[in-house]
Order: structure tokens, then sequence, then C-alpha cells
């Protein structure tokens, strides 16, 4: 994508309610970033829960708990807008991404489904 269209992307999250862009600094470059989208389902009696559209951290910065601190950090946000659970969509072939969920407390689902429009 061209850096035109990551303007275009951030600043239509900006402007959407419960859409959050969370990052992580090192030596003031970003190094590691994740979405946060916080909304109400119908089931569950309309409660609030947030999800993380993947969790991208650059190759030099994995497994130094820059990823982990990130995770903290967007489940605290996740609570303070009310969410009562956190969920992800992740690769579903990457075996070192499990481990990370796991350890992170997250418990994978055994099925789910996902369209490409376009």
């Amino acid at each position: 994508m061209a850096l035109a269209g990551y303007r275009d992307a951030l600043a239509e999250i900006d402007r959407l309610p419960g859409n959050y862009v969370l990052v992580a600094e090192y030596d003031r470059q970003i190094v590691a970033f994740t979405q946060l989208l916080a909304y109400r389902q119908l089931h569950e009696r309309g409660a609030r829960v947030a999800q993380l559209t993947n969790l991208h951290v650059a190759e030099p910065y994995r497994s130094t708990g820059i990823g982990n601190l990130l995770l903290d950090h967007a489940a605290r946000r996740a609570m303070e807008l009310g969410c009562r659970r956190l969920q992800v969509l992740a690769s579903t072939t990457a075996s070192d991404e499990h481990l990370f969920w796991e350890r992170s407390g997250f418990i994978q689902l055994d099925r789910g489904y996902v369209r490409a429009l376009g």
C-alpha cells in the first residue's frame, strides 16, 4: 500500500468511534502496532467486546517483550472501554504466533471463517 493509502486508512480509523491504532516505540521509532476495535454485540445481552486485528512487531524486536507490553496496553484499553472479552484475528499456520497468543492467555478457537470480497 502506498504511503497515501496508509494516511487515508489512519484518518478513517481516527474518525470511527471505538477504532484505535496502538503503537509501541523504541528509540523514537515505531517497532510494533496493532489495531483495536471495540463494539457491542447483540448476543450476550449487548456486551462490549474488543478485537485486535493482529499485532505486528518488527523482526529485530521480536522476543524482546515489546509485543507483550503492547498487548497488555491493548487489554487495559479494552477494559477501560467496558469490554468483557478481547479476541484476535491471527494466522492459522504460524506456530510461533500461536505460542505467543497461548502464552498471553488466549484460547484458540477451533472454527471460524473469512470471506475475501472483491
